[in-house]
């Protein structure tokens, strides 16, 4: 999107991701188990102006908490911060925690896709240079039929519901 808005020759050609994968824990020791008991609590995103920011005010907004937003930085950051109770909430996105998961270590309180606002929109996008799609039209039509038919087949053969973030 920068890069469009910025005059480069690209189009979108499709929509790669809609939600996010990121979750939110605490540790096992925690009392918190659900966004609910966030409330007067810290809660974890990355960097001002990132998708977990927008993802913990969506939380915020829409299940009206009264939690405090603090940036850790990234997940391993997030993760320090959470095990030496510098916040109460940390972020993280697959596979970063499924360890810790694992161990019983930390547990999950949310998921990015637990928001509405978040679990319909459009996070990452397919792009194509204009000059590409202009002349090879076709080759990009075949990619985007045979990447969807891998989702398709991806999505169709998913049996395992075990994973704790899925």
């Amino acid at each position: 999107m920068a890069a469009y808005a910025k005059g480069a020759p690209v189009r979108i050609i499709g929509a790669e991701a809609t939600g996010a994968a990121d979750y939110w824990y605490a540790k096992t020791s925690s009392p918190i188990k659900t966004l609910q008991d966030t409330n007067g609590r810290t809660i974890a995103f990355s960097t001002q102006g990132s998708s977990t920011q927008s993802i913990v005010r969506a939380f915020i907004d829409e299940f009206k908490l009264t939690a405090r937003p603090m940036s850790t930085g990234n997940p391993a950051a997030t993760l320090t911060a959470v095990m030496t109770d510098q916040v109460d909430v940390g972020w993280a996105s697959p596979p970063f925690g499924l360890k810790e998961i694992d161990a019983g270590q930390i547990r999950v309180v949310a998921r990015a896709t637990d928001s509405a606002l978040v679990r319909g929109q459009t996070m990452r996008v397919l792009v194509a240079n204009a000059d590409t799609l202009a002349k090879r039209k076709d080759m990009v039509v075949r990619f985007l039929d045979a990447y969807r038919e891998t989702i398709d087949l991806h999505v169709s053969r998913r049996s395992d519901t075990s994973c704790p973030v899925a």
